[in-house]
């Protein structure tokens, strides 16, 4: 493997349950992640389309250029996240990114978000400038789900290059890959 760039990460967070005594949450992820000296990360709750346009907004600022991956967790289907019952598209994400998400890459940990035609996922790249987006193209387990998640971003402090890194996970991890479908576009 590479040498670490520790990646830093800004992590949006949906509702994975409408009960107000749920638990669950992706920040022990991050934290196992940190506490090893892999990245740094910010985490904030989302609950509505203008709390995820602020936080895109604020991500996307010059003080905050050390947090190059962005991660959405939510609940997803095809070319959606959810926040709460509200349905956001990809398009509408390409509109609060607007162009300005040069040199960073978007994780989508949701459901089937990238089950959407390759082309669509290009344009959503030419629109916003990211430097990739990466997800999975089915309904997935949240513990596998998680679990990979580690291991990716384990591999983007690894690698400078996402290539590298998605090579990387599809060499050591390609039953996790193709059970997951996970995709990866640059």
């Amino acid at each position: 493997m590479a040498t670490r760039h520790r990646p830093g990460i800004l992590c949006l967070e949906g509702a994975w349950d409408p009960k107000l005594t749920s638990t669950s949450t992706v920040a022990p992820i991050l934290e196992l992640l940190r506490s090893q000296q892999a990245i740094e990360y910010a985490h904030k709750d989302v609950a509505t389309p203008t709390e995820l346009n602020h936080y895109l907004n604020k991500w996307l600022q010059k003080q905050y250029a050390n947090l190059d991956v962005g991660y959405l967790a939510f609940h997803g289907e095809p070319g959606v996240i959810f926040l709460g019952r509200r349905r956001v598209t990809l398009g509408d994400i390409a509109e609060m990114l607007d162009g300005r998400g040069a040199g960073r890459i978007l994780h989508f940990g949701s459901c089937s978000t990238l089950d959407v035609p390759l082309a669509e996922i290009r344009e959503f790249l030419a629109t916003t400038k990211l430097r990739a987006i990466c997800g999975y193209r089915s309904d997935v387990d949240w513990i596998e789900s998680a679990a990979f998640e580690v291991l990716l971003i384990d591999s983007l402090s690894h690698y400078k290059r996402v290539d590298a890194a998605y090579n990387w996970m599809k060499k050591n991890y390609p039953g996790m890959c193709r059970r997951l479908k996970f995709k990866m576009v640059w």
